[in-house]
């Protein structure tokens, strides 16, 4: 990993942990705290989800592969003669 994105890395993480305690000295702290946490982390793994997925995609089509390569026709079954 190379150092700007080490800090790059870290001064996103700084600006959401201060993001995050604007945002519950607000009128939204209260809606956020009255929610179960592991409701936040189904929101981020949908998040991450789409995000991954949507970076698989962009790849696929830098590379040139389509869908169409990925589909097989199933078990081969060999003849008995």
């Amino acid at each position: 990993m190379n150092p700007i994105t080490v800090v790059f890395t870290l001064i996103g993480g700084l600006f959401l942990a201060f993001s995050l305690r604007i945002i519950s000295l607000t009128v939204f702290g209260d809606y956020f705290y009255s929610h179960p946490w592991w409701i936040y982390f189904i929101v981020i793994g949908i998040g991450v989800s789409a995000t991954m997925s949507a970076k698989c995609w962009i790849e696929e089509k830098k590379h040139g592969k389509s869908p169409q390569c990925y589909l097989t026709l199933g078990a081969k079954i060999p003849h008995e003669n």
